[in-house]
């Protein structure tokens, strides 16, 4: 539950927000620029962040579209709106730097909702979405007191992105070309799971012959070396280039809970050196060698609107929410009205004011999937959204899982000890099995990496999965 209340504004255009925010300063209130949510709700439930008036810049087109021609200043760029999911970047890049550090942040159920915007702007320091941006030479779109304003993101990311009173990042252009003609290596290293934070991001990029290098965990705050990456010299060999780099992080390294500096830098200097042993070599087929994608490709992608992101914002209309107000939602296919608070989670809403109490609130940190719900379609945690940005989507909860193949196998495998977990994997598994009927051991384990369990081991789990599929053939 989050303890306060506040005003939830959706406008519709970059003008509108900023008026918002100026309107609710001169009122002598808190605003906040709201994104994905996932970091912010879960602040706010902590009670670490708070604000009067939050407004929500996903009802703002040029936000969540993605496409050559959407840029509201450039006509020849592709513009990446800062709304958009990156579970949606994955999915439309595919082969490219961006998609791969997409995937390699948190689950993919919390990629649903998490933002590139957010990412980049929120209060966690990884900021993984920086490494790919900043690599490929994007600029940033940002909306403020000066009107629209674009920017080398080189320029105005130190540590994190830097924005004056009231200013918000609208999204990103990058060169077509830039894309899928620079070769690229990633390597991201946790200590324990693929979901957990990073220890070790490196990405290192090279078009014609230069370098780019940015790194993420190993000090307090992203590293992006340009002047340091300026200084390699063509002709040096890859150990002492990775040294360049190398020696200027070492003075930044930080231990922290997940590893020392002195591990850190170990595995720095394994990666970069790996990297420009790549990179180095004559452009060949195979891992770490290209983008995979082709500028024709890019093209089609020619003022797209996200299917996932335009129901983000179905109204045309701004919208705003205060105090106790209706919203509609369709739930197990059934259309609902319901009184909200713009505060209340979707989680809160779905157990206590429509009755469908099978979401369960275990972490309500995003991290147990207990509360795993389907939004059109796509699994998300409930417990990371506000039940406001739900008005007017279909929403599926474990109840309309009754009498599935999913349900059948997990009663015939027993995937399940005490099941409070249960409801969260259910809708999860029925998820991954729409999407991908024949999924394998590493489909699976990706998936379902986004559930805890305690209790099962995970055996009668995976069993019960399997058994749903070959039911699904018959």
């Amino acid at each position: 539950m989050i303890a306060f209340d506040f005003v939830f504004e959706r406008p519709v255009n970059p003008e509108a927000a900023y008026k918002l925010w100026s309107q609710a300063v001169e009122a002598g209130k808190k605003p906040l620029y709201f994104s994905g949510g996932t970091e912010v709700v879960t602040a706010m439930r902590k009670g670490t962040v708070k604000a009067d008036v939050v407004i929500d810049l996903k009802g703002i087109e040029a936000y969540k579209t993605l496409g050559i021609g959407n840029s509201p200043v450039s006509v020849d760029a592709l513009w990446i709106g800062g709304g958009l999911a990156l579970g949606a970047l994955e999915e439309a890049l595919p082969g490219t730097l961006l998609s791969e550090v997409a995937r390699g942040i948190a689950d993919h159920t919390v990629r649903g909702t998490l933002t590139i915007g957010g990412n980049i702007c929120g209060r966690l320091a990884y900021r993984e979405m920086a490494l790919g941006l900043l690599t490929l030479g994007a600029e940033v779109v940002l909306y403020g007191p000066e009107g629209l304003v674009k920017r080398p993101m080189a320029e105005v990311f130190h540590k994190r992105l830097e924005l004056k009173a009231g200013e918000f990042l609208l999204g990103f252009e990058l060169e077509p070309a830039a894309l899928a003609e620079t070769r690229y290596f990633r390597r991201r290293r946790q200590k324990q799971t693929d979901i957990d934070y990073p220890i070790c991001h490196t990405v290192v990029t090279r078009r014609g012959d230069a370098y780019s290098v940015a790194v993420s965990g190993v000090s307090a705050y992203v590293w992006y070396g340009e002047k340091t990456s300026a200084r390699l010299e063509a002709e040096a060999s890859p150990e002492a280039r990775a040294m360049v780099i190398w020696e200027r992080l070492s003075e930044l390294a930080v231990d922290d809970l997940r590893a020392s500096k002195v591990y850190k830098l170990g595995l720095l200097k394994r990666d970069l050196v790996e990297a420009f042993s790549k990179l180095g070599d004559p452009v060949e087929t195979g891992a770490g060698k290209g983008t995979g994608v082709r500028i024709e490709d890019l093209a089609r992608l020619e003022g797209r609107l996200l299917e996932t992101e335009a129901k983000a914002g179905k109204s045309s209309a701004a919208a705003c929410y205060s105090g106790l107000t209706e919203i509609s939602v369709s739930i197990n296919g059934k259309l609902r009205t319901l009184a909200v608070r713009p505060s209340e989670t979707l989680l809160n809403v779905l157990r206590q004011a429509a009755g469908h109490t099978g979401a369960k609130p275990g972490c309500e940190n995003g991290d147990c999937g207990a509360c795993t719900v389907l939004l059109e379609g796509r699994p998300v945690k409930s417990c990371l959204m506000l039940a406001v940005e739900a008005e007017g989507r279909a929403v599926m909860t474990v109840e309309g899982l009754e009498n599935t193949a999913i349900q059948q196998a997990f009663i015939e495998c027993g995937g399940f000890q005490c099941g409070y977990c249960t409801s969260g994997f259910l809708v999860n598994a029925w998820a991954m099995l729409e999407a991908h009927p024949e999924a394998d051991e590493a489909v699976q384990r990706e998936w379902l990496s986004a559930n805890l369990c305690r209790c099962t081991g995970y055996e009668g789990i995976r069993d019960a999965v399997e058994r749903a599929k070959a039911n699904r053939r018959a």
